[in-house]
């Protein structure tokens, strides 16, 4: 989903689209007021940053042996490089783009490492679970800098053919073990589901492309019928990572490191285990992870179970709810994109399987939460 997207849903942002729709991109955010004010502060390429980096470490010690390779990685709103210097662990540098006029995006790059710093402080129960650790911000020119994490993605993991299917359940449960301890480090009291904030939001939806796809339309009858289900038992609440999948998750021997964390607001925990969930899903169909798709309920069910039970259970319907109304934005914004190509096409079958899916089990989630409070209520 794009950032604007993301407003509309659990109010934190989206970096990246799902590993299977990667090409499609992302909506542009408005430029932020530094890049407006001072339009000479150019995204640095390579040479450029390495003498940044040569600047930073000279203030301190010597910076003149530092290299820097890359870019590792190019995203709409980030492009990564890896720094070495003798003497000290590699660093990622990340260069933090307004992707509108393609300045450093200073005000992205300063609440970052804000939020970096803040997780890495709090995030102390297991040393095997947690953030990269921050190192150093560039603002002006939109530059963090934090540990550089050997290793691959979870992702990477579930697309290769070595990975067998216990070593899949095994990434699951290690990934909600992860998401239970981010969580607990910015824990705050319980609130029921905000069903009702998001109406204006699924609005959108009903009027948008959507409306032509019937699996579509059967999807916003079910979130608008079952909305009162959902929010009918307080959720646990806490900060919100934004973009928690299985991209940003690197595995590294025996440790789990969780990047990206935007921690920009509160909200209810189970957005961020719907949108893990739901990632997973979609990854399922890639081409390299078919082999596994006939596991993708065990593995849903092995994330859920490791990271809160109740999602099984009594708050069902507000998860599959949430499954749901996240699902259909991500297939919206696929939609502004959709070329008709092959890839595509296969994509939109994709989305219209899941969405029925999803749509399926929540109507039964509702009725069956539905029928057992009839059944208290009559024995009372």
């Amino acid at each position: 989903m794009s950032r604007n997207a993301l407003r509309r849903t659990s109010g934190v942002r989206d970096d990246s689209a799902p590993a299977l729709a990667r090409q499609t991109g992302s909506v542009a955010p408005t430029r932020n007021e530094e890049v407006a004010i001072n339009d000479d502060c150019k995204t640095p390429n390579g040479p450029e940053l390495t003498g940044l980096l040569r600047e930073h470490f000279a203030l301190t010690g010597d910076g003149s042996g530092l290299r820097v390779a890359g870019p590792v990685r190019i995203g709409h709103y980030s492009v990564i490089y890896r720094a070495e210097l003798s003497g000290r662990a590699d660093m990622a540098v990340k260069c933090c783009v307004d992707p509108v006029t393609g300045h450093a995006d200073a005000d992205a790059s300063d609440s970052q490492f804000a939020a970096l710093d803040q997780v890495w402080q709090r995030m102390t129960g297991d040393p095997s679970l947690r953030a990269p650790r921050p190192l150093f911000l560039l603002r002006p020119h939109g530059v963090v800098a934090m540990e550089w994490i050997p290793g691959e993605s979870v992702t990477a993991r579930l697309l290769s053919w070595a990975t067998r299917r216990d070593e899949a359940m095994r990434l699951m449960v290690r990934s909600a073990q992860w998401l239970r301890l981010f969580h607990a480090a910015g824990r705050s009291s319980e609130r029921a589901l905000d069903v009702d904030e998001k109406s204006a939001a699924l609005r959108t939806l009903e009027e948008s492309a959507l409306q032509n796809q019937q699996s579509a339309r059967a999807a916003f009858a079910a979130l608008r019928l079952h909305g009162a289900a959902a929010a009918a038992h307080p959720l646990g609440q806490s900060w919100q990572h934004g973009d928690y999948k299985t991209d940003n998750l690197l595995v590294s021997g025996d440790v789990i490191v969780g990047i990206d964390a935007h921690v920009r607001s509160v909200n209810a925990m189970v957005y961020d285990a719907a949108s893990f969930t739901n990632h997973l899903q979609l990854t399922m169909y890639h081409p390299r992870a078919l082999r596994l798709l006939g596991a993708r309920r065990q593995l849903v069910r092995t994330f859920l179970e490791t990271f809160d039970p109740s999602y099984l259970g009594a708050h069902r319907p507000a998860y599959l709810w949430t499954s749901l109304y996240l699902m259909l934005w991500n297939w919206h914004e696929f939609t502004r994109r959709d070329v008709g190509s092959v890839p595509h096409r296969y994509l939109r079958a994709v989305f219209r399987a899941t969405v029925r899916r999803l749509t399926n089990a929540l109507t039964r989630a509702a009725n069956g939460a539905q029928t057992a409070a009839a059944d208290c209520k009559g024995a009372n």
